[in-house]
């Protein structure tokens, strides 16, 4: 009777783990995305306290990751995505973060290399896919950007991002049918941003 409750308490404790875990992450990633700053400072604080008594939860590094990304704290996200790495070296979501991170720093060659190690990993990923056609708008290579922007629609076509980033790539290369086909896409999909797509396309 003794074995079956220590039993039952240690998948309580497992569960009670998992759970905590998944509260943390999910306060990183809220956190990320609402950009408040107060928020972000909680969900860091808490992350960090939770790492010390589980320094493997590669979820925790990985949005901890994200979030010091965001608020421009490269160095310290960069430690994270390293941590990822040295814990889980084959996940591809390590690389498609460190790739935004870079981004979003203006660092596009370091990007394209993050986003190029994805496809090492896993060759069929739409959101590495995806977030080159960005970088390839960028460099102004609207060609290669409709190439990557195909394969991305190609392996995920419910991915508004991906339909707003080929109706950019298609408006610079003036295929304005093909444009309004995944401005429509982008749109039927909920795209966030809409409005910022639509002033590329009046050149404000």
């Amino acid at each position: 009777m003794k074995k079956i409750f220590l039993i039952i308490m240690g998948v309580l404790l497992l569960t009670g783990c998992s759970l905590n875990e998944d509260k943390i992450v999910n306060a990183l990633e809220n956190s990320y995305y609402s950009q408040d700053k107060e928020e972000m400072r909680v969900a860091l604080e808490d992350a960090n306290k939770y790492l010390e008594d589980h320094p493997d939860a590669y979820d925790v590094w990985l949005s901890m990751g994200r979030v010091y990304g965001r608020i421009e704290a490269y160095d310290t996200a960069m430690k994270c995505f390293e941590k990822c790495i040295e814990l889980e070296p084959d996940k591809d979501g390590t690389y498609i973060s460190i790739g935004t991170m870079y981004r979003q720093s203006g660092d596009y060659e370091l990007a394209r290399l993050a986003y190029q190690n994805a496809l090492r990993i896993l060759p069929e990923n739409p959101e590495a896919y995806s977030s080159l056609t960005v970088l390839e708008i960028v460099a102004e290579d609207y060609d290669q950007a409709v190439i990557y922007g195909e394969k991305a629609w190609e392996l995920n076509d419910q991915s508004a991002i991906t339909a707003a980033n080929l109706a950019t790539a298609y408006h610079y290369m003036s295929m304005v049918d093909k444009r309004d086909e995944f401005y429509q896409k982008a749109l039927d999909l909920d795209y966030g941003s809409i409005k910022e797509l639509e002033k590329i396309f009046y050149g404000q």
